[in-house]
């Protein structure tokens, strides 16, 4: 049963000890995925961290970035390795799962070499030299009365020296790209304390799936990594950007974030069939006319749309018993919002008439609009019929759901 699909950019550890996996959820269901490291052979599994969480949540079709960071043993055979990412849904029978491709590596042999005493007078030799060298240039030039060198100043410079494309392209709402890379490198001579922030005005439809430089703090020549992905919760174009602070130093600039969300549009029709009486007491005087019935049409959906027309159609012995007495829908725009918002619906009013004898009419309701399986249908039934009053009456009317169609 395949739950997960693991993929990484390279097959080898880089030369940082390091190696990004892509884990999706292909499994059509809801899973929640716990990582962890499978060795070939003589190196344990404790040798690789996987940057936190280690265990997350996978809805449907969803994706998150796992980075892995190899750390030497103490104690490990010498020669070629490899790995596997292991992730599984520890709540499944069995913790069903599946592992990524092997990824190599290779730990050298350490030589012990005697140690020269010669390496140990020639240093000795050049610290007298120096000492004395230091000594002569401090009388005569920071002795008293000179002046005296300042300390060397310590700041950390915290720059990013890899960033994958931040431009998500076009994604639908409530679905996760890819998530980015973007490594930072601390130049400096001072551990850094980096920051990560989302700013902007959709800054919550860009979600940080992974940050090791949250951990701990970024020492000196030491890399930590952000991973982004682009999650609209609407539609249209969306902007933000990517901010890094630190508490000592220089921070690189800010990453600007963008991407476009496509909605989509849901027609909702109520009430769907529509159900137009004409019933009268027997031994009275019979109308012609039913009451007018109100149709609401909504977008329950993500995504604008526009209503381009309504009609009727059927048979010809047919229509001419149906007439929309108002018409409030064609060449509306409806946005996407709940019910009774502003903008999100418009009505349709619809009469029986002509109804001259009892029997059942039957019609259809064409909502046209501009989505790819317009026009929406609704079936709509005329009824003219008679019922015999006693002691009490009651008109009967079924109670009918409304009809979606989706885009």
């Amino acid at each position: 049963m395949s739950t997960f699909r693991i993929t990484s950019t390279t097959t080898r550890l880089d030369q940082n000890g390091k190696v990004s996996f892509t884990v999706t959820n292909t499994s059509g269901a809801n899973l929640r995925g716990r990582a962890s490291i499978k060795t070939d052979d003589g190196v344990s599994p404790d040798a690789f961290d996987i940057a936190p969480p280690k265990e997350r949540d996978f809805p449907v079709d969803s994706t998150e970035e796992f980075a892995v960071t190899f750390k030497k043993p103490k104690v490990a055979p010498a020669g070629d390795h490899k790995f596997q990412l292991l992730v599984v849904d520890p709540r499944l029978t069995d913790e069903l799962g599946n592992a990524s491709d092997w990824i190599g590596y290779t730990i050298l042999e350490e030589k012990t070499k005697p140690f020269p005493i010669l390496w140990l007078i020639i240093p000795a030799a050049v610290l007298v030299v120096a000492a004395i060298g230091v000594g002569t240039w401090w009388y005569f030039n920071d002795g008293p009365g000179h002046h005296v060198v300042p300390p060397v100043v310590k700041v950390a410079n915290v720059q990013v020296v890899h960033r994958d494309p931040t431009d998500f392209g076009t994604e639908q709402v409530n679905q996760s790209s890819v998530g980015s890379l973007i490594q930072l490198h601390n130049s400096g001579n001072r551990r850094a304390t980096v920051t990560v922030t989302r700013d902007g005005p959709n800054a919550a439809d860009f979600n940080i799936a992974a940050n090791t430089c949250a951990d701990v703090p970024l020492e000196p020549n030491a890399d930590c990594e952000v991973h982004i992905a682009f999650r609209p919760s609407s539609q249209g174009d969306k902007t933000a950007s990517l901010t890094f602070t630190v508490d000592s130093g220089t921070a690189p600039p800010a990453i600007p974030l963008t991407g476009s969300a496509l909605g989509v549009s849901v027609v909702c029709v109520n009430p769907g069939p529509v159900i137009l009486y004409d019933r009268y007491q027997s031994g009275t005087t019979a109308p012609t006319t039913s009451p007018p019935t109100v149709v609401t049409v909504q977008n329950c959906g993500s995504a604008d749309l526009n209503i381009q027309g309504v009609a009727l159609t059927g048979d010809a012995g047919s229509l001419g018993h149906f007439t929309i007495t108002n018409n409030a829908c064609a060449g509306r725009k409806l946005i996407p919002g709940a019910t009774g918002a502003t903008g999100t619906t418009c009505t349709i009013t619809l009469q029986l008439i002509n109804a001259t004898y009892d029997w059942t009419w039957s019609a259809m309701l064409n909502i046209v609009y501009d989505a790819p399986n317009s026009p929406q249908q609704v079936p709509v039934s005329g009824i003219r019929s008679s019922y015999i009053c006693s002691i009490r009456c009651t008109t009967f009317r079924p109670s009918i759901g409304p009809i979606l169609s989706t885009k």
